[in-house]
């Protein structure tokens, strides 16, 4: 038994290719330049013309005082720091010379000696082939469910009689346990704990007494007595100044220890100390004066006359006239219509309503039903198609056994 499913494609039929026009842009505006030339003076170009001043002079000074004649004599520096004969010391580094080979170069590396390449073979992809198998038998519908399912009758439902319904007789007596246990017992109103409002007015003399009063009594306090002190009294007899390291330390004679160090005869100089350095000599106290500030002096002088009233951009500028800008929002008067509305879209015009079909299950044992029970030889029961015993037409979406 071999199964030919024929659907058809809806999308084909439903969407048609439509021409699509391009989108309509909006044009910008042309840009038109102001009639007319353009006056490049300002009123800053006009107020502060340009003025020649003389650069600003040097407050450094340019003399220098030195001394004319030529230092003659030998430093102290010179004089304590000779320079002494010192043999170079002898090194023990081997000598690390480079020496050029003498064979050519081979051009082999020891990369290409240890690392011999070896023709191998590639490897074999262990991923399976995309290829669809496809198998030329017919198609085996046969299942354990269908071969080994066996329909069995079944009972009738048990359905438990329901009771029916009997009021009482006796009439509602509409009391409750609340009413019946709490009765309502006349009782005084609750009168308030709010104090009376009204002020408290006596006529009775203020009495001055407070509890600080009548607690804290003023008593007679006693002046504390001041102790005299006695005066010092110097201890009778001599002091004795001898004390224990004294008298257990006393003076022993000792000699001087003689120093092993050679004596070092000083060289010494009968000749008068001269006390005057280069720096005393050339560097002299000069007498100076304190340097003048610079004065700027500008050639601007403010004008005597008073002022007229009238400024230089009043003067000088011309009032040109200038086109308006044109506003670039849309007029809404250009889509106004009195045509009815065209609410047609795509969508409404493409789509096409299907009719959807009920699910098989929900129709089985009904006249509308698809399916139906067979019985086989074995006593098996299964759903089959009603087409396969009554036939039907092939058609799009319908499923033909052959």
């Amino acid at each position: 038994m071999s199964v030919v499913y024929l659907l058809s494609l809806s999308f084909s039929v439903d969407y048609v290719p439509h021409q699509v026009e391009a989108r309509w842009q909006r044009k910008a505006a042309e840009y038109k330049p102001p009639e007319g030339n353009m006056d490049g003076l300002t009123s800053y170009t006009r107020d502060y013309p340009e003025k020649k001043v003389d650069p600003a002079k040097s407050v450094k000074r340019t003399d220098t005082q030195r001394v004319a004649g030529k230092f003659e004599g030998d430093p102290t520096y010179r004089d304590d720091y000779r320079q002494w004969d010192i043999p170079a010391r002898h090194t023990y580094k081997p000598d690390a010379a480079w020496e050029k080979p003498v064979d050519p170069f081979g051009g082999s590396t020891t990369y290409d000696s240890d690392f011999q390449k070896y023709k191998s073979s590639p490897a074999q992809p262990i991923k399976p082939t995309s290829q669809v198998h496809a198998s030329h038998e017919p198609f085996d519908d046969r299942t354990g469910y269908r071969d080994s399912y066996i329909k069995h009758p079944m009972p009738a439902r048990y359905v438990k009689e329901k009771e029916k319904y009997s009021p009482t007789k006796v009439p509602f007596e509409g009391s409750t346990n609340y009413s019946s246990d709490f009765i309502p017992r006349a009782g005084d109103r609750a009168r308030p704990i709010k104090p009376n409002a009204t002020t408290y007015a006596s006529t009775a003399p203020f009495e001055s007494s407070t509890t600080h009063k009548n607690d804290f009594k003023e008593y007679a306090v006693k002046v504390p007595e001041i102790k005299t002190r006695e005066g010092y009294v110097a201890p009778q007899g001599d002091m004795d100044l001898q004390t224990s390291h004294k008298l257990d330390y006393t003076a022993k004679p000792i000699e001087v220890v003689a120093a092993y160090k050679p004596v070092q005869t000083s060289r010494r100089v009968e000749a008068a100390f001269d006390g005057s350095t280069t720096y005393d000599n050339d560097f002299r106290q000069w007498e100076s004066a304190r340097a003048t500030l610079p004065e700027i002096r500008s050639s601007y002088r403010p004008p005597s006359a008073p002022f007229e009233g009238m400024a230089t951009y009043k003067a000088h500028y011309v009032k040109h006239d200038a086109i308006p800008v044109k506003p670039i929002r849309p007029d809404a008067s250009i889509h106004a219509t009195n045509a009815p509305f065209d609410d047609a879209t795509n969508y409404k015009r493409e789509f096409t309503p299907k009719i959807l079909q009920p699910c098989p299950a929900a129709l089985l044992e009904t006249e509308r039903a698809s399916y139906y029970f067979v019985e086989q030889a074995r006593g098996h029961k299964f759903y089959q198609p009603a087409q396969d015993a009554y036939g039907s037409s092939s058609g799009a979406g319908e499923i033909q056994v052959a």
